[in-house]
């Protein structure tokens, strides 16, 4: 008869315990004792009997018990390589951190956006970007976002600044908003001066090189102060 060595890890066990791994540490942990189940279910499968008067006269023994194990193996490779994958891509994100570098970016934005660094004020659009400006259709994409802000310029008297009031990054890090109030000036007909104050969200998208790019910014009216 074959040896049946009870296995101390049943392979349903070990991938429930994968699906429940938190940290790196104990995801390498799981993947070895993954590769000792592997093992000894190869190992129970071809042990050899104890009797050497045993023959083993049809060598397709020895193949099929060979085309279990190849099996087994480039399961326990595949799974290997999933992991090691997952634990290469899975950080931790500091939201803390990336919210306070999302609200410098934005505080650096406001302070160019009533310079003429028409280039360096579009810098912080991506290029799929969308502008929600109150009563105005859609304004979609860098080169249509440029002529908004080329004609701002030729208002006159046209300048605009904001304040972030708070910040949320999500916990993989790549997306963020922030809820902001603006302030817009400019000169009307008469060469007085009209200012706006309003409300709004900006949506934000973490870049491969760690920047953050504006991809939603809309605002409204704040209700009149009583």
């Amino acid at each position: 008869m074959l040896k049946d060595n009870k296995n101390p890890i049943k392979g349903s066990n070990i991938l429930m315990k994968c699906g429940e791994m938190e940290t790196n540490g104990s995801r390498i942990s799981i993947l070895i004792q993954l590769l000792l189940y592997c093992m000894n279910t190869f190992h129970r499968n071809h042990y050899l009997p104890e009797d050497p008067q045993i023959e083993f006269r049809n060598h397709n023994f020895f193949n099929n018990h060979s085309n279990q194990f190849i099996c087994i193996m480039k399961l326990a490779i595949s799974i290997f390589t999933l992991m090691i994958l997952s634990v290469a891509c899975k950080q931790v994100v500091d939201t803390k951190a990336e919210e306070a570098k999302l609200i410098q970016t934005s505080l650096d934005w406001s302070k160019l956006a009533s310079t003429d660094s028409i280039d360096r004020i579009l810098s912080y659009w991506a290029d799929d970007a969308v502008v929600l400006s109150p009563g105005e259709a859609p304004i979609k994409g860098k080169k249509a976002i440029r002529e908004m802000v080329e004609g701002s310029k030729k208002i006159p008297g046209f300048k605009i600044s904001w304040e972030t009031l708070s910040a949320s990054v999500s916990k993989d890090g790549d997306l963020g908003y922030l809820m902001e109030q603006n302030e817009i000036s400019f000169k009307d007909s008469t060469g007085q001066t009209i200012t706006q104050k309003n409300k709004g969200v900006t949506i934000w998208k973490k870049q491969e090189d760690g920047s953050w790019k504006n991809i939603v910014d809309t605002w409204n009216a704040l209700p009149p102060a009583k």
